[in-house]
């Protein structure tokens, strides 16, 4: 029971200040261990949330840049401009290199394909098709493969986009299929 005096001070007994101090005791440091539990299990869950956002927006680049470019060559355009046009549209994300180098982490492959049923000599004639792919290797920003410890090098992000030839490209030999992979 609190004692009330003319302060407005309250008292409390000696007996119930004793019983909080060793209740209070018992549960020290227990916030420093929750908290030593909880946070690594929390920065790992915001730092995949970044890296996947991140991730998901160099795909939507990747996609983009690899349908602007089989446009691009459906039209007749040359290697080195459907490469800048590529370069562009991923900004900056691969180079606009020829040829095609597909052990590369980023490259850029146009090939040429004949129509169905036609003589791969046929390639780059109207009618037949182009197909442009895009490789990039996303690196993680995030220091989560640190903690980790594994040899994790990053994600590998590839388009494919295939066009008929709308214009004629002439001195262009059939490589690769008319499929996406």
């Amino acid at each position: 029971m609190a004692l009330r005096h003319g302060s407005g001070r309250v008292r409390v007994p000696v007996q119930a200040r004793t019983m909080v101090r060793q209740r209070l005791a018992g549960e020290r440091g227990q916030g420093i261990l929750e908290f030593a539990v909880i946070f690594p299990l929390f920065a790992a869950l915001i730092f995949v949330v970044i890296d996947g956002g991140i991730l998901m927006g160099r795909y939507n680049e990747i996609n983009h840049a690899t349908k602007e470019g089989s446009r691009l060559a459906a039209t007749g355009a040359s290697l080195n401009e459907i490469g800048d046009r590529v370069a562009a549209q991923a900004q900056g994300l691969v180079s606009g290199t020829t040829p095609c180098d597909e052990s590369a982490d980023e490259s850029i492959c146009v090939y040429y394909a004949p129509g169905p049923g036609s003589d791969p000599a046929n390639a780059g004639e109207l009618g037949s098709t182009v197909k442009v792919t895009v490789r990039h290797k996303y690196k993680l920003i995030t220091p989560l493969p640190n903690w980790m410890s594994a040899g994790f090098d990053g994600f590998e992000i590839s388009a494919c986009a295939i066009s008929r030839l709308e214009k004629p490209v002439p001195g262009v030999a059939g490589s690769g299929t008319s499929t996406c992979d």
